[in-house]
């Protein structure tokens, strides 16, 4: 559900129909749409925005019978490596000198780890790259992220203490 609005999927069909708030109005569907996508997965930001997976890309539904085609744009593939951590994760990660908080935003579901794909640790040029393509996927969809390559933000990684590569983050001041 989102919005009010229910969605259903089948090999054959997608749908998004509305029914009433209260139990006590007519019980009839508001609105019945067929779609004109058939999404494989179906994800809801955090600014509460629904994004339907294809085999040909993700789209950004805008609650009508239109779709916002959100294209990811990138030289090289990647794989998510971590996403949400548990205190334990968190701890055993900064024990091995993996991190340098106990308080990182993998514990709120606020930060990832995506690495360039095929994997090579040394290849700063490729994380480079894929910091990139999620800088431009962030502008797209006017999301503030910070990465662990930059982090003071300045569009350089040369001058980092501790370089986290595969790290990316929602913004604290704007995603508390």
């Amino acid at each position: 559900m989102h919005n009010g609005y229910y969605f259903g999927f089948t090999d054959q069909v997608a749908i998004r129909f509305k029914v009433p708030d209260s139990i006590h109005e007519e019980v009839q569907i508001e609105q019945l749409t067929t779609l004109s996508i058939r999404p494989t997965a179906v994800y809801r930001s955090d600014q509460d925005d629904l994004y339907f997976e294809t085999k040909d890309g993700i789209y950004q539904w805008n609650a009508g019978d239109t779709w916002k085609r959100f294209k990811w744009v990138s030289e090289i593939d990647f794989s998510v490596i971590e996403g949400m951590r548990t205190k334990e994760r968190q701890a055993q990660l900064f024990k091995q000198g993996a991190t340098k908080t106990l308080n990182s935003r993998h514990l709120t579901s606020h930060a990832i780890d995506i690495v360039p794909y095929p994997l090579n640790w040394n290849d700063l040029a490729a994380f480079g790259k894929l910091a990139k393509a999620m800088f431009a996927a962030a502008k797209e969809l006017k999301v503030a992220i910070r990465w662990g390559g930059d982090w003071n933000r300045n569009g350089r990684s040369d001058d980092e203490t501790f370089y986290d590569g595969p790290h990316f983050e929602l913004l604290r001041a704007v995603y508390p």
